[in-house]
């Protein structure tokens, strides 16, 4: 019979092991957990938490009241008061290595302005303790990175699941791999979220693993733009990523002629992404994802080049759509359903904004959380005269993008620009709102967009036109809300918002769809449409936004 000790090799002495080991560990837990609960009943638990802070910082030097001495002993026995431990010299680390007990820490290194050997001593203590190391935050100027990546090189971390490093003072002519490929002896299995800021990194770096749920790269400071396949090559290692965001990663573009074809990247789980780049870039970064999760939320920020081509905006469209197309089982991809909004916040810096939603969405509550949103897009271009400004609106709502669907159009000033004209607007809402239920107007671009669909019944109604049904928008509109119109105020050549009203109303009528409810919202000047409004009643006047 083998002894009872470590090198047993009896099955049966194994198994009564497991046993008492799994008995260990559970009530290993209940202890845990009725500790807990004793824990709660202490008086000092129901203290709100800036109370008990403010009474821990006044208690924390003076020793001579016995109510002050008592308060720091508590702190100093609360051990996740000092979990966040800011690596100084030796004798720093290791007292908050013994106040926070056995609890899990996160290291801070602040090495903006040195680091000092009794820093880095400091450092090595925490390779004595990896299995508590969870989160490291860095902080650190250009000329102290060597020695810092040195310092971490020699701490395994198999516990770590963050880690955020930010680089304050770095240029261009200074060396863009400033973070090393093994750090941590490349022992991190339990790495989860990445956030690297304003510093450069290799692509091959260790990293970048299976087990990454967040990736966060912004403003590097690579040798050189990474291609698409150095930036697949990285992403296809992480395939458990929920969260990604690119800034200013400036992707060139894949040539078929390379000998290496880029990696297929099915990244299932992927809920959310940003990308702040170039519309180049943005639309080689879209094109080798190639399934996402399909209620991944998108946001895009892109810089349109100086000289404006449709082909951009175009193919940006084109990759949305097919990546909402793989990232779905129905052969149709994602459906933007609820509510489109396009404005122009700034008319001096020429963004235009582009919100679109998949949920259901209570479009008479405005404004809605854009961060509920399920894609939004901001283009950025350079100097941008009005006529490209209006062909960049045209190819947005009649180009590739997915917004067949679209219920509800909502269009903001100063976005609104009567010059863009009716019969453009006409074309747009006929090829891209074929299921409009509600249209949402603001200011001055009411009188054109309500005379875009006036002039398109009576186009398709007159008797030498060829078409001879409603039109699209026309055969689903059930509401138009009117924000901030002037009735008495119409632009230059054309007829006043309250002609134009009329004028939809009727022909909306004379095709047998039925009234059309209308909102007036915040408006002027409408006792001028007053005895229309006793025709029409449907017509509805209300002094807030509902």
């Amino acid at each position: 019979m083998a002894r009872d000790g470590g090198t047993s090799t009896d099955p049966k002495v194994d198994e009564a092991r497991s046993l008492l080991d799994q008995e260990i560990t559970q009530l290993k837990q209940t202890i845990h957990h009725l500790s807990v609960r004793r824990n709660i009943l202490a008086p000092v638990s129901r203290l709100p938490v800036e109370m008990l802070t403010e009474i821990f910082l006044q208690s924390a030097d003076d020793e001579s009241d016995p109510i002050r001495k008592y308060w720091r002993g508590v702190a100093l026995q609360t051990a996740q008061l000092w979990t966040r431990i800011e690596v100084k010299n030796e004798a720093w680390v290791r007292r908050l290595l013994n106040l926070s007990k056995n609890l899990p820490v996160t290291a801070c290194f602040d090495a903006r302005f040195g680091f000092t050997p009794d820093n880095y001593q400091g450092g090595l203590l925490l390779a004595e303790h990896p299995d508590r190391l969870r989160g490291i935050r860095i902080i650190v100027a250009a000329p102290y990175e060597t020695i810092l990546c040195d310092l971490l090189k020699q701490i395994p971390a198999p516990a770590l699941e963050s880690i955020v490093w930010e680089d304050t003072h770095r240029s261009e002519s200074q060396d863009p791999n400033s973070i090393a490929s093994n750090l941590f002896k490349g022992n991190t299995p339990s790495l989860k979220r990445i956030d690297l800021h304003h510093c450069g990194w290799q692509w091959n770096c260790m990293l970048f693993r299976n087990s990454v749920t967040r990736l966060v790269l912004d403003r590097s400071f690579t040798p050189c733009n990474p291609s698409l396949l150095q930036l697949a090559s990285a992403l296809v290692r992480m395939p458990m990523l929920e969260h990604l965001e690119l800034e200013d990663i400036q992707a060139t573009p894949h040539h078929s002629a390379f000998p290496n074809p880029i990696p297929e990247l099915c990244l299932s789980r992927l809920k959310f992404v940003r990308i702040i780049a170039s519309t180049a870039s943005c639309v080689s970064i879209l094109s080798v994802l190639s399934v996402i999760h399909p209620e991944a939320q998108i946001e895009l920020d892109c810089t349109l080049e100086d000289d404006y081509d449709t082909t951009h905006v175009w193919r940006l469209g084109y990759e949305i759509r097919g990546l909402c197309r793989r990232s779905t089982t129905t052969d149709e991809g994602t459906q933007y359903r609820s509510l489109m909004m396009l404005e122009q916040p700034d008319p001096d810096e020429l963004c235009l904004y582009l919100y679109a939603w998949t949920a259901s969405l209570a479009t008479e509550v405005l404004p809605v959380s854009r961060s509920q949103c399920s894609l939004q897009i901001c283009l950025r271009p350079g100097y941008m005269p009005f006529t490209y400004k209006a062909a960049l609106i045209e190819d947005i709502l009649s180009g590739e993008f997915p917004f067949e669907n679209v219920e509800s159009l909502h269009l903001a000033p100063p976005l609104t620009e009567p010059r863009l004209g009716m019969y453009n607007w006409a074309a747009i809402m006929l090829n891209t709102c074929q299921r409009l239920k509600e249209l949402w107007l603001v200011g001055e671009l009411t009188g054109c967009v309500l005379g875009a669909l006036a002039d398109l019944c009576e186009l398709n109604g007159n008797e030498d036109g060829e078409f001879v049904l409603c039109p699209l928008p026309l055969q689903t509109l059930q509401l138009v809300t009117l924000e901030d119109v002037d009735f008495a105020r119409s632009g230059q050549g054309e007829e006043s918002a309250k002609v134009q009203l009329l004028r939809m109303l009727v022909q909306h009528r004379s095709w047998g769809q039925g009234d059309v409810q209308v909102r007036l919202c915040l408006c002027h000047n409408v006792d001028i449409v007053g005895q229309e409004i006793q025709v029409w009643r449907n017509i509805t006047v209300s002094d807030e936004i509902s």
